[in-house]
Formats: structure tokens, sequence, C-alpha cells
């Protein structure tokens, strides 16, 4: 069985003559009536030039919504000179094009050989995913600083669980089985562990090799100089790049656990209060809480149906691992994937 991916845009040029001929085709009929019934010193030649005029103010308006539409289109600006879409598009492409490009291919192909294999997730099943993690704590929040939209996150779970559907044919479990994948994804010494999500902090530092100018940078801050001046002026860490601002430091899973002491003593520290400077790890910290969450545990209840899946892809994958992945190697191979730009080729023979 081929599977053919194309991608085809229409536009109709009746769509587009209509709309550049219908704002000016009422104006020469007003202006044709005027003419009729003006009186003899309204002549011919004042008829023409009132036309003229109105189909200027059109071709105005035509050319200042365009220009609108321009400058909608564009991203930023730098001293003055403009970035557009066509230019941030341009960059994405070149930088992230080839593995966007194979993502893409492996997961059209992957619906395909769901759909062939009647392992398609329904609307329901997955609306229904989609509200139990919107009602996990933290989880909206979360969302909302990915920048993923809810098509998106629905998408991602429709390639999960048709995948999910492939390996459980012929699979069930029991309670005991969806119990115990809870719990193995509950151990807080597992860093892969789904359901428990150890406490977070956001911080921003300034790092010195001596006291005395960790004494200074205090000093600094103590007259109000902006936190992200003083890391640019005296901090030694990478950070410093970004006003002081670390990535997010989760207890126990970030390089940050490998420096004795740290993250005992970052976590004690109050949102919007400061440490330091302290010495750590032979360097010396000035230290500033700018958010933190506190850990959390999901319930049994909360995740039944996705450790019920979890399980059953556990188990299916090992009863069925080797005839499915030679049923999907199959099927890779008979579709019909065309590249139409050159440099995604190679993405697209790579299969």
């Amino acid at each position: 069985m081929n599977a053919n991916i194309k991608s085809t845009t229409t536009l109709s040029r009746t769509d587009v003559t209509e709309n550049e001929e219908t704002p000016v085709q009422p104006r020469r009929m007003a202006a044709q009536r005027a003419t009729n019934a003006a009186p003899k010193f309204f002549t011919p030649k004042i008829a023409a030039l009132l036309l003229a005029i109105l189909l200027a103010g059109a071709t105005f308006g035509i050319v200042i919504t365009r220009q609108r539409y321009k400058a909608r289109q564009v991203v930023i600006a730098v001293n003055g000179e403009l970035i557009n879409q066509n230019d941030l598009y341009n960059q994405l492409e070149r930088t992230a094009g080839v593995s966007a490009i194979k993502t893409i291919l492996d997961e059209k192909l992957a619906l395909q050989f769901a759909k062939q294999k009647d392992a398609m997730p329904t609307r329901e099943e997955i609306d229904k995913r989609y509200q139990e993690m919107l009602a996990q704590p933290g989880y909206q929040e979360q969302l909302k600083q990915s920048g993923r939209l809810p098509v998106d996150v629905k998408h991602e779970l429709m390639v999960k669980m048709a995948k999910a559907k492939i390996f459980e044919k012929g699979v069930t479990v029991t309670e005991e089985e969806i119990r115990r994948f809870y719990e193995t994804n509950l151990d807080k010494k597992t860093p892969t562990a789904r359901y428990y999500t150890p406490e977070t902090i956001q911080l921003a530092v300034i790092v010195t090799k001596t006291e005395a100018d960790a004494l200074k940078a205090k000093a600094d801050l103590a007259h109000n100089i902006p936190f992200g001046t003083v890391a640019q002026t005296y901090s030694i860490d990478d950070s410093k790049q970004s006003g002081g601002m670390t990535g997010l430091i989760i207890r126990g899973r970030t390089q940050a656990a490998k420096m004795p002491g740290f993250e005992d003593t970052v976590f004690k520290i109050k949102i919007g209060s400061q440490v330091g400077p302290v010495n750590i790890a032979n360097v010396w910290w000035i230290i500033r809480c700018m958010d933190k969450t506190l850990e959390k545990t999901l319930t049994y209840n909360a995740v039944h149906d996705e450790c019920r899946i979890g399980a059953i892809l556990l188990k299916g994958v090992k009863q069925n691992k080797a005839k499915v992945e030679a049923e999907y190697a199959e099927f890779r191979k008979k579709s019909n994937v065309q590249a139409f730009w050159p440099q995604y080729k190679d993405a697209v023979d790579q299969r």
C-alpha cells in the first residue's frame, strides 16, 4: 500500500479579480449617473476629472492597505532596519529545516501506518486525555510557558496514542500491572519518573573568583544598580549574558546537584530574597531567588488512564516489537515520499 504526501495550494484568479474590481465598479456607475443628471455646466471633462479622482482614491486606499499588511509582517526592527516574517522563516528553515522535515515525515508515516492497522485514537479519546492533563497541578502554567497551543498538544497526543494502539493489539493488562507502572514512575530516585516532580527554582546569580569582587558587586546592588548590570560587570558565569538568570534548576536532576552544598543553600531562599557572597565550589556567589515551585506528586486516580496506556505499551512492545517493526519497515519502504525542495532530498532518502 502506497502512502503519498502532497501539499497543494490553489489560488483562484476569479477571487483576485473580483477583489480588485469590486471597489472601482460602483464608482464608475455613480460617476455615470452624476454625468447624466448634471446641469449643462457639468461638462464631460469635469466628469472625467471626478472619475480620475475617485479612481486615484481607490488606488491610494489599496496601496495603504497593502502597506499596512506588509507592516504587520515585520517581526523586529534593529536600529530602524526591519526584520520581517520571511527573514525569520528563512533563518528557521536554514537552522532547523532538516530536523523539522524528518519529524513531520516520521509523524505522517506513523499515523498512516496506524490508520492502515485500524489503530487511530478517536477524537473523544484524545480530548479525554487532554482534559486529564489540564487537570494535573501546574500543567496549564507549564503549557503557557512552553508556548504550545492546545492543538499542538492534541496532535502530540494523537501521535503517541496511535503508536501505543499499534503495539497494544491483542494485549491486556491487569489492575496490578497498571499500579506497578504508576509506582515505578513515582520513584524520587528515578530522573525520568513521570508522576513525581521535584521542587524547582529559578535563580539570578553573580559568580566571582574572589570575595573582594563579590563584595563590590554586593555594594553596587545595595546602591540599586540593576542585578543584570552588576552581573555583566562582575560575573564570570555564562549567565551574565542573560542578566544573571540561570536555567530552571530541578532538585537532584541538573548539574547544580553535583556541587556540594549548592542545592541546600538555594532551596532555602525565599522568592525575592538574596544570599551571598557565599563560597560554593571554590567561587563566590551572590544568589537571588526569582521563583520556585514545590515538589508535586500526581495521584493514581488522576493518571490512571495514562498508566493503563503506559502499561499496555510496555507489555505490548515486549510482545509485538519484532512483528510491528518488520511491518512498519516494509510500510516505509513502499511509501511514496517526494522531496520538492532539493535541500530536503537527503532527509527523505534516509528513511
